[in-house]
């Protein structure tokens, strides 16, 4: 499996179960993750990063991320978007469709009236013959799927809760910080 991450380029904090679910899959090596780089930017799209997040998004899908090139053939490509205006960034990722069987993404953030806003990303997925799609929210799905023209499914986030209990070692409880 390929699998596309935005984590040299957007690191988001807040998808540190995105990255771990990536690091997850190369470590049992069932996936190969290409992260192109964030290129250095200007003092001037610094300033425009600050001042506008949607400026950013589209300067960093036009020019501030380092191409790859695939060489190798994959069985799936996977992908994980933030939000739709992310999808333009796999455009750095060179020769991924023909070397990929099967494509599918996940787009973390995305909401029922933000379809027609978000149509040219989201037309972006058909154009590049996505397999299927998955998002969070389950409101969206339809009007999705009818710009996407493949299959949306809502898929939830899950933890391993068992797993990350310090039971039965429990630390004494204390308050840091209030």
């Amino acid at each position: 499996m390929l699998v596309y991450s935005e984590r040299n380029a957007i690191a988001r904090k807040w998808h540190a179960f995105q990255y771990g679910f990536e690091d997850v899959g190369a470590h049992l090596g069932f996936a190969q993750v290409f992260a192109p780089a964030l290129l250095e930017r200007s003092s001037v799209s610094r300033a425009f990063y600050r001042l506008s997040p949607s400026v950013h998004r589209r300067m960093l899908a036009e020019v501030s991320v380092e191409e790859i090139t695939i060489t190798e053939d994959f069985d799936l490509f996977y992908a994980f978007f933030a939000f739709p205006s992310d999808i333009p960034h796999i455009s750095h990722l060179k020769h991924w469709r023909e070397r990929c069987g099967q494509a599918m993404c996940f787009i973390g953030e995305h909401y029922s009236d933000e379809a027609e806003a978000n149509r040219p990303y989201l037309r972006m997925l058909k154009e590049l013959d996505f397999d299927r799609v998955f998002v969070f929210n389950t409101a969206p799905a339809d009007s999705i799927a009818s710009i996407v023209g493949c299959p949306v499914e809502s898929l939830g986030h899950g933890v391993d809760a068992f797993r990350w209990s310090p039971y039965p070692l429990v630390p004494q409880r204390s308050v840091d910080l209030y």
